[in-house]
C-alpha cells in the first residue's frame, strides 16, 4: 500500500512537471492533430483558474476529465 501510495505522488510529480516544461509548446506545435484550437486552450485556462480546486478534485478522481 506505501509503495503504492509513494507511487501515486512520485507519478503525479513527473506528470506535473513534464506538463509544465512541454505542456504549452506541444499544444502549439501538435494540437492541430487532435482538433484543439487556441481558443479552447484560452477558455480552458481561464476556466481552470476561476474554479482551481473544483478542477483538481475532478481531474484527480475522475479519469475522464483527467486530461
Amino acid at each position: 500500500m506505501i509503495i503504492s501510495i509513494i507511487g501515486a505522488i512520485i507519478g503525479d510529480f513527473i506528470g506535473y512537471f513534464i506538463g509544465r516544461i512541454y505542456g504549452y509548446s506541444f499544444f502549439i506545435k501538435y494540437g492541430k492533430y487532435f482538433h484543439f484550437k487556441k481558443e479552447y486552450y484560452e477558455k480552458t485556462k481561464k476556466l481552470m483558474n476561476r474554479h482551481t480546486g473544483v478542477s483538481l478534485i475532478f481531474g484527480r478522481f475522475n479519469s475522464l476529465t483527467r486530461a
